[in-house]
């Protein structure tokens, strides 16, 4: 099985930039039947999930079926920093259950998982660059 992966970094002025991107993103994959994973701010999670409603996306269906799945990126930190550093065991852990639980709720055999997340926004933020 052939795995695609492509990684992607945004820089954004302000968060209604950040969430126009971020809803096209996640938007896209739910509306054709993939599954998300967002790790995010609260405030952020909330918007989004305001927004992918206004934009027709049944946000519901996808969380019940298991192909969304929103993680709160202060705690997704605090599972593999140590010290200042990410610990590339616990990262991958954290990270690869999450893919694989929502890859497998997804319908049929290309199953895709996008993943957005502002992780290094915060660690900027407390000056870890």
């Amino acid at each position: 099985m052939k795995i695609a992966r492509r990684h992607e970094v945004g820089f954004y002025p302000d968060d209604a930039s950040l969430l126009v991107d971020v809803t096209q993103f996640i938007g896209t994959a739910l509306t054709a039947g993939h599954g998300a994973i967002v790790v995010a701010t609260e405030s952020h999670q909330n918007s989004l999930l305001r927004r992918l409603e206004t934009h027709g996306v049944d946000i519901a269906a996808a969380i019940e079926q298991g192909r969304y799945i929103s993680v709160d990126a202060a705690d997704a930190l605090s599972a593999f920093m140590i010290n200042p550093m990410p610990d590339p065991a616990r990262f991958l852990k954290l990270f690869g259950d999450l893919i694989v639980t929502v890859a497998k709720a997804v319908k049929g055999e290309q199953a895709r998982v996008a993943v957005f997340g502002e992780g290094v926004q915060l660690l900027w933020a407390q000056g870890n660059a």
